[in-house]
């Protein structure tokens, strides 16, 4: 025997059906970040930023000014006491999230420039003017050529500004894999 299944007179309403939750409430922030203290962002230069969902106003804690607050204060506790004080917003929604610092320059010594090599390049930057500029040197004992011009005269290709030195640009290139090998079979032959 078929069974049969009443007929509703109208279709359900389909959005009374359907959960749909509400927004959290409070400002938002990575789960990885949560969990991350105040003393540990300082460390490491970290700074914070938020940004109001309501009125779009945005706030920037750099490192120094978070110094300030307990170094065992988490993430997500600032984030729970959260709130937007742009022009009586009040808002408790938004994001929140850490900014990573910029990147920094790699020193003279992480690039591999013995004493020599900086003598050197020293001495090339000394020599540049408006009308000339010394040869670049190539044969340095780290793996990167070396060239310097005054700003604003950065005319070389896939050059790199790798130090400001006296008024005058220190531009680099890395060496080719083939220039590196070669370099390196000069070396094992005068060893």
């Amino acid at each position: 025997m078929a069974r049969t299944f009443p007929v509703a007179d109208t279709p359900p309403d389909l959005l009374e059906e359907i959960a749909c939750p509400s927004p959290p409430a409070g400002f938002w922030v990575a789960p990885r970040d949560a969990t991350r203290t105040v003393g540990d962002l300082v460390a490491r230069g970290h700074a914070l930023a938020a940004g109001c969902a309501r009125c779009g106003h945005g706030r920037q804690w750099l490192a120094d000014e978070l110094a300030a607050a307990p170094a065992g204060l988490t993430v997500g506790a600032i984030v729970a006491r959260l709130v937007c004080g742009e022009g009586g917003c009040g808002s408790r929604s938004g994001t929140l999230a850490v900014l990573w610092p910029p990147d920094r320059r790699p020193s003279a010594r992480r690039r591999h420039l013995s004493r020599r090599d900086i003598a050197r390049i020293q001495a090339m930057a000394e020599e540049v003017t408006e009308t000339h500029q010394p040869p670049i040197l190539e044969d340095l004992d780290a793996p990167i050529r070396v060239g310097a011009c005054l700003p604003g005269q950065e005319t070389y290709l896939a050059a790199h500004v790798i130090a400001a030195w006296r008024g005058r640009l220190v531009l680099g290139w890395p060496l080719s894999r083939k220039a590196r090998n070669g370099r390196r079979a000069i070396d094992d032959l005068h060893a």
